[in-house]
């Protein structure tokens, strides 16, 4: 019996001691996160990280990768260079297979006619020279079956002297920013390869065209979402002459031309 006692007392002390000594796993206890911790026994305090959403372009002309001092060919046998081919995209939704819109986790604080207002920042400026384009952080659970987006930002009157210095936009002000708005998008090329004659179109400011792609996306929960776009420049430029449209009318064939040139 007094032996009994002795090991109960024993083992009582023992456990004791490797209570006192056990540290409680502190962690990310949020199943959307990239550092997830199901072993972890309590959450930490802002310490989880989030996956991003990575919008990948692919600019092509004919099904082929360009570069914008190539010589290109439109549909009337005219020989073109792009110098740019530049425009802002906004208002990103991603839809999953149960119907819901999902959207970037970061806001901004922007003065839009006066008023201070919350935005989903994910503005971004798309230009030929780039590919990959990290948006923000997204929380999404089912796998993806569609993408939307604006070509342009629908922000009139917007004040820029109370915006945040790391403003994502604030380095295309000087050029693309004009009363208070910022001009959707932008070329430049040369119509005529061997004279050199450059020409620069932008867009009426107002002009914001809503973009839907179907994407089927086997997300995974906790990884970073990239979504690949395919931009065909042919079917962008399709009907326009270079060597004899005027800017009105390749303004209005390029808007014509949007919603068919993204897949």
């Amino acid at each position: 019996m007094r032996k009994s006692v002795l090991n109960y007392i024993t083992f009582f002390i023992f456990s004791f001691v490797l209570i006192g000594c056990y540290e409680r796993n502190e962690a990310c206890l949020d199943f959307f996160a990239t550092n997830y911790d199901l072993s972890a026994d309590e959450s930490c305090l802002d310490c989880c990280e989030f996956p991003d959403l990575i919008m990948q372009f692919s600019h092509r002309y004919d099904s082929t990768m360009f570069n914008v001092a190539d010589t290109l060919i439109d549909d009337f046998d005219n020989p073109f260079v792009f110098r740019q081919f530049a425009f802002f995209i906004s208002d990103i939704v991603l839809t999953d297979t149960a119907g819901q819109e999902h959207y970037v986790e970061d806001s901004i604080l922007l003065n839009v006619d006066g008023i201070d207002s919350y935005f989903k920042n994910d503005f971004r400026l798309i230009t030929t020279e780039q590919s990959s384009y990290e948006i923000g952080k997204v929380k999404i659970k089912e796998p993806l079956n569609k993408v939307s987006f604006k070509i342009g930002i629908g922000l009139s009157n917007l004040d820029l002297s109370t915006v945040d210095s790391e403003f994502v936009l604030l380095p295309f002000v000087d050029t693309l920013f004009m009363n208070g708005q910022f001009v959707p998008w932008r070329y430049q090329m040369e119509r005529d390869t061997t004279s050199g004659i450059v020409t620069q179109i932008n867009a009426e400011i107002n002009d914001v065209y809503a973009i839907d792609i179907s994407k089927e996306l086997n997300n995974v929960v906790g990884a970073d979402i990239r979504i690949p776009i395919l931009i065909e420049y042919r079917k962008l430029l399709e009907g326009i002459d270079v060597s004899t449209s005027t800017d009105a009318e390749i303004i209005t064939l390029i808007k014509n031309n949007f919603s068919k040139t993204f897949n």
